[in-house]
């Protein structure tokens, strides 16, 4: 399971972004920064066009009617008044800060799952594993027995021969994953209401084409529902696996194998 939260971080639904040493240039297009750079994009092309149109707006008296150039540009949006045009910048700049909000969580998420120690990948300090009598004799079981006391907090003492376990560890960890779980389930279930917002005010051709014009990268029609969509799948890519990490340690994983004979082994006690 560790191995598979590695590959999602790399390459199948990475964060991205030059604060993520970890994803490929190439997989880029897959990203969270990407979708997050696409709806910037947007934001800034449709906001610097409302500057543009507050100020014709402001420039006549609302009972006179529109002018012309403000007519057009909110029949370019398809937008009906000025009401609606300053809703889809504040719906717009909320989505953006939403998915930054996640990114910034996520890689920290991110590094540590690179701290985690993989049955194929490996990772951590596992070369002293055999050194305490532990009776593993393949890598991936050496990997998995080195993932056990990772998780309940082992502090291995050489010197002493003792192994002292926090008897809390594998509880907090459980709590930690499924607080990560929680908040990313939350910004999916707002995407979604997006989603049908998106449908309803943001399929236009207008918005359609500052989307393609800027990164859709071979990828045909695209629009702004289809961006959304594609934050949605992010989203979903991470929570399943997450959710199996969960139960990998709250029932899967084994207890920490017991040491060789020479060894002493206690409990932390958490207050």
């Amino acid at each position: 399971m560790v191995d598979i939260l590695k590959r999602i971080r790399q390459t199948d639904c990475p964060v991205g972004g030059e604060a993520d040493g970890v994803s490929l240039p190439r997989d880029y297009g897959r990203s969270l920064t990407y979708i997050i750079d696409t709806l910037m994009h947007v934001l800034d092309s449709f906001d610097e066009r409302l500057v543009v149109l507050r100020d014709n707006y402001a420039a006549l008296c609302p009972e006179r009617g529109l002018s012309d150039e403000v007519a057009i540009e909110l029949a370019n949006w398809e937008c009906e008044d000025m009401d609606q045009v300053e809703d889809i910048s504040a719906t717009l700049s909320e989505l953006v800060s939403t998915a930054t909000r996640a990114r910034n969580r996520m890689l920290r998420v991110g590094r540590n799952i690179d701290g985690l120690i993989g049955m194929e990948s490996g990772g951590g300090d596992i070369e002293h594993i055999a050194d305490l009598g532990l009776n593993v004799t393949t890598r991936q079981d050496k990997n998995l027995a080195a993932l056990a006391y990772m998780i309940n907090s082992g502090v291995v003492s050489y010197r002493h021969r003792t192994i002292k376990l926090d008897s809390e560890a594998r509880k907090d960890v459980a709590i930690s994953w499924r607080r990560v779980i929680s908040q990313l389930v939350i910004e999916m279930q707002y995407a979604q209401d997006i989603l049908q917002y998106a449908d309803d005010f943001l399929d236009t051709e207008e918005f359609s084409r500052i989307v393609q014009g800027w990164g859709s990268r071979g990828r045909g029609s695209r629009g702004i529902p289809d961006v959304i969509e594609d934050l949605i799948k992010w989203y979903r890519c991470w929570i399943g696996p997450l959710g199996w990490v969960v139960d990998l340690v709250g029932n899967a994983l084994a207890d920490v194998p017991d040491p060789g004979p020479r060894w002493t082994t206690g409990k932390i006690l958490s207050p």
